[in-house]
């Protein structure tokens, strides 16, 4: 990412692609100055968990919109998570390496990593100093990204616009991606997904029968005293004489996070938000406990949008999210 010239005679006027083009030179000045300070504070927990990276194919079909089974983690921890951290606070770059000579890395998705970076501070009032740089980069950030929403409102044109011509080698979230940290009376951090779309596929009988017999297979082998054809049973029985039916996949599934703070009284459940970078955590006394983001491989135990348009529909077999469709309308 090499500066080119740009037209500072615009900065007192109106603004340009290339006044935001300074901006972000700007914000990356910031972003390392941030790396400075939190490389002198003493690391107490890194902990991080990376989701899988989307791929664009030869035909150009996207993972970034593939329905959603399950979604396996790596992990790392230690200075290997804490490195990392460092190259997340930094704007990702667009090339990197794909498997396979067939697959591109997607550059709608930027790979999201979830965890916890708990440092203490060695100098005093340094805490109070990478708070007050984090708020500070993090308007740039949202500054960033509405000067190019009031010029180009498409992201289509944006991306076309601008990222490629002035960025071609960085991904575009990485740049307006805000930094996550927590405050500095903390003492837990949840975990959870958040299911927050779905595709609906409808699919017959015999289908629903093999998806029942996968299902119940995977429970007798890890529960022995459970007979397999039992829970067959049970559960075809629940099928009645309906012939189409409908299946709910997660289309769009977030990994989020809730803070718990300590103040006057009772401990403070704070709103969840969604989790896109490893959450920074500045202050020298220990979490009550250290929880990492689990693996998903069930919708059991998932958290669903209340938010979204409801839609009525007769639950068959809720654990597997087959419906029938409510035909009423």
């Amino acid at each position: 990412m090499e500066k080119t010239s740009t037209n500072d005679s615009s900065r007192n006027t109106e603004i340009t692609p290339e006044f935001i083009y300074d901006r972000i030179f700007g914000l990356r000045d910031q972003i390392e100055n941030l790396i400075s300070l939190l490389k002198n504070c003493k690391r107490h927990h890194c902990d991080v968990a990376y989701l899988p990276r989307c791929f664009v194919d030869s035909e150009g079909k996207d993972t970034v919109f593939d329905s959603v089974d399950e979604i396996l983690l790596e992990r790392s921890s230690g200075d290997t998570a804490f490195e990392y951290y460092l190259t997340q606070l930094r704007f990702q770059p667009r090339h990197e390496k794909s498997p396979s000579k067939d697959l591109a890395i997607s550059q709608i998705a930027a790979r999201r990593t979830v965890g916890v970076i708990h440092l203490h501070e060695v100098v005093a009032g340094r805490k109070d100093e990478i708070h007050q740089l984090v708020e500070d980069i993090n308007q740039m950030k949202k500054r960033i990204g509405n000067d190019l929403a009031s010029i180009y409102p498409d992201p289509m044109h944006r991306s076309r616009n601008f990222y490629r011509k002035y960025l071609p080698d960085i991904v575009p979230k990485s740049i307006t991606r805000l930094i996550q940290i927590a405050p500095s009376n903390t003492s837990r951090v949840h975990f959870s997904w958040l299911v927050n779309g779905y595709t609906q596929k409808i699919i017959n009988r015999d289908e629903v029968v093999r998806l029942i017999h996968s299902a119940n297979n995977k429970i007798a082998l890890a529960n022995p005293d459970l007979r397999v054809n039992v829970l067959n049973s049970r559960d075809e029985s629940k099928l009645g004489n309906i012939d189409k039916f409908y299946r709910l996949i997660p289309s769009k599934v977030n990994p989020r996070y809730r803070v718990t703070v300590e103040g006057e009284g009772k401990p403070k459940q704070l709103q969840p938000v969604r989790a896109v970078i490893p959450l920074l955590i500045m202050q020298n006394e220990d979490l009550k406990e250290y929880r990492q983001l689990a693996e998903l491989h069930t919708l059991q135990g998932t958290q669903r949008n209340r938010n979204k348009k409801r839609v009525n529909r007769k639950p068959i077999l809720e654990a597997l999210q087959i419906f029938e469709c409510d035909t009423s309308d």
